[in-house]
């Protein structure tokens, strides 16, 4: 008897007949009526996610990651028809040539029964896959166009921005506090008095938060000091997706603009001279990469943000590096954190070898995580496929015991399955051990040392160093005004 997985996939503009609870019910009469064991550890379901990338969907790449493993946990995966599995033709192939071929699992459409691998099975489950991308493709125009004409007629598509909220009808209507926000921002800068940079930390020190209770950054200032919104016009379109889901730009002559029914905050006036004033301000400059092994293992004390590696020119015969947090960079922190390069490899180079003095237990010691999507081979899941491999045990000692098997049979199969539990408990003995105390005290300790030898070591590259920090450190947290740090290790 075969064990089973089942995929469900539903969208959240999709009728109920494609609902999880049909799905799932149709699967389940299909395994009962086809002599297949459905295993309820092995029901994996996306409700609300697209088919046409399966990376999007975080129960189908645990599903993917869970077949890889050895031994396989289930033989076949039952969908209820083929677009459910993926409605990505490329999608389809890679990710069933990968399970047939390295992981020997067949996935089955239990509505669209093809049976097996001969030239006619082959061209109706391509011609099946074409179907549902074809109709994903289409059925994502017609959204569009709808949505387009919607837009042409000023019909709003999105949630309104900050400064409004929906009416009773629909139409958006003026928040009053939040408008003066609005109004401030285009009155800075209209007269020249601050740029975004200066506004967002102007109204982050007075405790001016976004909607979200956020603070503010350059680029939100920027979004709100160049939405038309505020005019009371809307646009469109301005944004697309190509055949891969990648987001692109679109021209301004491809953008919809239309007369809105919401009432202005700015005026056309003002917001057009507020657009000259971006026009002729400086380009961005282009940020240059300056490698340095402490690159994303320092953050911040206030804001938790990483600390930039840069490079600032002094006019005279030598560069002076130093590392700034980002956040301080956009106006979002108020802390600079500005250190020396030198000075924070100094600093970090003594507390690590001070570390290495002080008793383990005082060491703070940051547990990893396991990513579910990654990485599923945990002990809960190896103890599921240890009581599936006890079954097969118990049913092939039945099958001895009432004579079904012959001897031969028997001690084969049996042996077989032992074989399996003994791996399974192997793999489990090995986590246990990694989470071990113990193990993990050593293991710092260990790492910790290597790292302080590489990094004081003249010979060692970049990479090197940082090869050697990353191993052992988590990340590490800088203060400026103490000048001292604070480092986390890896278990």
């Amino acid at each position: 008897m075969k064990i089973a997985a089942a995929y469900i996939r539903v969208s959240t503009d999709e009728q109920t007949e494609n609902s999880p609870a049909a799905q799932m019910r149709a699967i389940r009469d299909y395994a009962k009526n086809n002599d297949i064991t459905l295993n309820e550890d092995f029901i994996f379901i996306d409700e609300g996610f697209s088919g046409r990338t399966a990376e999007k969907r975080p129960a189908f790449m645990r599903m993917i990651s869970m077949a890889k493993l050895k031994p396989k946990p289930f033989e076949v995966i039952l969908v209820h028809k083929s677009d459910r599995f993926a409605r990505s033709r490329e999608d389809s192939v890679v990710y069933k040539g990968m399970l047939r071929k390295e992981c020997g699992v067949q996935v089955v459409s239990i509505t669209e029964p093809i049976d097996g691998d001969d030239k006619l099975s082959i061209i109706l489950e391509a011609m099946l896959e074409a179907m549902a991308q074809y109709y994903s493709m289409n059925l994502s125009e017609e959204v569009l166009k709808g949505m387009s004409e919607k837009a042409r007629s000023g019909g709003y598509l999105a949630a309104p921005p900050f400064g409004y909220q929906k009416g009773k009808d629909g139409t958006p209507v003026i928040i009053p506090e939040e408008a003066e926000v609005v109004k401030l921002i285009f009155e800075k800068i209209h007269s020249g008095e601050m740029g975004v940079f200066t506004l967002a930390k102007y109204l982050n020190t007075r405790g001016i938060l976004s909607r979200k209770g956020n603070q503010w950054d350059t680029q939100a200032i920027k979004y709100i000091a160049s939405n038309l919104f505020y005019t009371g016009q809307m646009v469109w379109n301005k944004r697309g997706k190509d055949l891969s889901g990648k987001v692109f730009k679109r021209e301004p002559e491809d953008w919809i603009i239309a007369p809105g029914k919401h009432e202005a905050i700015i005026d056309k006036h003002t917001f057009d001279e507020v657009q000259a004033i971006f026009s002729k301000g400086k380009k961005p400059r282009e940020r240059k990469k300056h490698p340095h092994w402490l690159d994303k293992v320092v953050v911040c004390s206030e804001c938790g943000s990483t600390l930039l590696h840069n490079r600032k020119n002094t006019g005279r015969d030598y560069e002076y590096y130093f590392f700034q947090c980002w956040k301080n960079d956009t106006g979002k922190c108020t802390k600079s954190q500005f250190v020396p390069a030198k000075t924070l490899e100094s600093i970090v180079i003594q507390a690590l070898k001070a570390d290495t003095q002080i008793p383990a237990e005082e060491l703070d010691i940051e547990k990893q995580q396991t990513n579910d999507t990654d990485d599923c081979a945990s002990i809960a899941l190896y103890e599921c496929i240890r009581r599936k491999a006890n079954d097969r045990l118990e049913r092939a000692n039945s099958a001895y015991y009432d004579r079904i098997t012959t001897k031969e049979e028997f001690i084969a199969a049996r042996k077989k399955v032992l074989d399996e539990i003994a791996l399974i408990q192997a793999e489990i003995d090995k986590i246990e051990r990694q989470n071990s105390d113990v193990s993990v005290t050593k293991r710092v300790r260990d790492r910790m040392n290597q790292a302080a030898e590489v990094l004081v070591s003249e010979d060692s590259t970049v990479e090197e160093k940082k090869a050697a920090l990353v191993g052992c450190v988590d990340r590490i947290i800088f203060d400026r005004a103490s000048q001292k740090i604070k480092l986390f290790y890896h278990n």
